[in-house]
């Protein structure tokens, strides 16, 4: 299991504990949303970066036909202007960032779902486990070795089919993880 990281509440989750249908559930979220912001954060970005060229432009043309050399007006306005440009920068930056973070987080999330919803397509193609077990018991019961396998070999594989789905999510944990400091 992956320690938890201090940094983050809770830190990454035991997914041991879940099966694959358990685990396709926790996926089967609408993201839409998600991407929506993805798609503010990143307006918020080219606007604010239009803005910053014509702002840009601006103090160019000021400082050309008022030198803030000249006065302690022409100074401080820009100043105040060298100021505003450069929060407006800041703010371009963190859209930008956002924008990458969480359409990094919502990717990473869109493919865990795909390899997870693959892998209970798989899960649904097994009997169920209360007939493997029912299978698995008779078989005990009759000792016959044939049966044995056949009922095992279906119970080993919905283990297996768990243990890609768990390695999904805690791999999903990691990578969601790596993007938190970039929000």
């Amino acid at each position: 299991m992956t320690q938890p990281d201090t940094r983050y509440a809770g830190g990454c989750l035991d997914w041991t504990r879940y099966d694959v249908p358990t685990l396709a559930g926790f996926l089967d979220a609408d993201l839409s949303s998600g991407w929506s912001q993805v798609s503010a954060w990143w307006q918020a970005h080219d606007l604010t970066r239009e803005h910053l060229t014509v702002m840009r432009q601006a103090r160019d043309t000021i400082v050309q036909v008022w030198p803030p050399g000249t006065n302690q007006a022409a100074a401080a306005y820009v100043d105040q202007l060298d100021a505003l440009i450069a929060s407006m920068d800041t703010m371009r930056t963190a859209a930008e960032a956002n924008a990458q973070a969480l359409g990094g987080i919502l990717t990473t999330l869109t493919r865990a779902k795909s390899t997870v919803d693959d892998l209970h397509t798989q899960w649904r193609q097994q009997p169920s486990t209360w007939e493997t077990d029912a299978s698995l018991a008779a078989a005990v019961a009759t000792m016959d070795p044939k049966a044995i396998a056949v009922a095992t070999l279906a119970r080993d594989r919905k283990s297996a089919l768990n243990a890609k789905a768990q390695e999904v999510m805690r791999t999903t944990d990691q990578s969601v993880y790596e993007y938190l400091p970039r929000l």
